[in-house]
């Protein structure tokens, strides 16, 4: 169905696009009709999305990188990350915990 005026916005699952592509397959791009059959979306929500699937199928048949995600660091990672630079660091240099905490606060990394 329609989105609701002031919904939130949910990021599309990999499912959500199986699902937007089967409509599309379906129905064509009549986007009203395609987003009655995908509840939570719009009309202007699955015509966009299909659009950047379709460039991202581009980019790849041509070998070029897709555009990566930004994921929060997990806990493991973080710990990785200090023992990888724990080596580089001297008792009169700053510590991971502040470079940490100074740097890469809110920070996410690319996936």
């Amino acid at each position: 169905g329609t989105a609701a005026a002031g919904a939130v916005q949910r990021r599309w699952t990999p499912s959500d696009d199986a699902a937007l592509r089967h409509q599309v397959e379906l129905l064509g791009h009549k986007w009203k009709e395609v987003s009655s059959q995908l509840p939570g979306t719009s009309a202007s929500s699955c015509k966009h999305r299909l659009t950047l699937l379709q460039r991202a199928e581009k980019k790849a048949a041509a070998g070029e990188p897709s555009r990566q995600q930004n994921v929060p660091w997990t806990v493991a990672e973080e710990n990785l990350l200090a023992r990888a630079v724990e080596p580089y660091l001297t008792a009169a240099s700053i510590d991971y915990s502040t470079i940490r905490s100074s740097y890469f606060a809110g920070q996410k990394r690319r996936r």
